[in-house]
């Protein structure tokens, strides 16, 4: 027969030739087991040991002597059956091991408008929440005026919340029902916009302008963490503050 058919069933090298060997010659001691395998005893003694965990071989004593026999063949798909059906009952566990692990960071650098246009889209197809350093309502209007509109009705529709850091001279957009606004002084604002929302962290470069979109959890928890701490020491805005109206 083809011995490495016993191999895939899970038996080692050792396993098959004393598990062949007590199959043709019937009840025996180690030390018979190891003569015909060409083994030495010890190893025929834990090779044994292996076999009786996984119940295909069992042991008697007579008088002083040990004598160990092989379980009928059945027994091997029996225990193949019953490994299975373990490895079954593990699979939901190491899926998510795997998708712990498995995480790899995209990145996607778009150039143009169009660019522009896809961040705003992903935002408002993605987001429950996003966190925005760096806004400049202006600039993203002047860019794609119509887009951007659509923008914020689509923000409004989905109620996705927005918490935007700007500069203590920008003017910005008040009739985003769910936005809040906090300022900085400009000499600490950053005209880069940095946007956070789910596992994405984009930025947003506006000479030439350009996108680069990274997904990648760890890092929008680190930025998110970031923009939590300016939040905290940046003013929030007075109501009576006059915002751009959109045209």
């Amino acid at each position: 027969m083809d011995k490495g058919i016993l191999k895939l069933a899970g038996f080692g090298e050792g396993e098959t030739e004393v598990y062949l060997s007590l199959l043709k010659l019937g009840p025996s001691t180690a030390t018979k087991l190891a003569q015909h395998t060409g083994r030495h005893r010890t190893h025929v003694y834990d090779t044994l040991e292996k076999l009786m965990v996984k119940a295909l071989v069992s042991a008697v004593k007579s008088g002083k002597t040990k004598l160990f026999s092989a379980a009928d063949p059945e027994k091997i798909a029996a225990y193949i059956e019953e490994n299975n059906r373990i490895i079954r009952g593990i699979i939901p566990e190491l899926k998510q091991m795997q998708k712990a692990g498995e995480e790899t960071v995209k990145v996607e650098v778009l150039k143009g408008k169009n660019g522009l246009v896809s961040l705003e889209r992903d935002i408002a197809r993605n987001s429950k929440e996003i966190c925005c350093f760096g806004v400049e309502d202006k600039k993203f209007f002047e860019a794609i005026p119509i887009e951007f509109q659509q923008f914020l009705k689509q923000v409004k529709q989905k109620k996705i919340k927005e918490r935007l850091i700007v500069s203590e001279e920008e003017e910005f957009f008040m009739e985003k029902e769910l936005s809040r606004y906090r300022t900085i002084p400009k000499r600490f604002f950053s005209p880069i916009a940095t946007n956070v929302y789910g596992k994405k962290v984009s930025i947003v470069l506006w000479q030439p302008l350009i996108v680069i979109s990274i997904e990648s959890s760890e890092l929008a928890e680190n930025y998110r963490k970031q923009f939590n701490l300016v939040w905290k020491i940046a003013k929030p805005v007075r109501k009576s503050r006059k915002a751009r109206e959109l045209v």
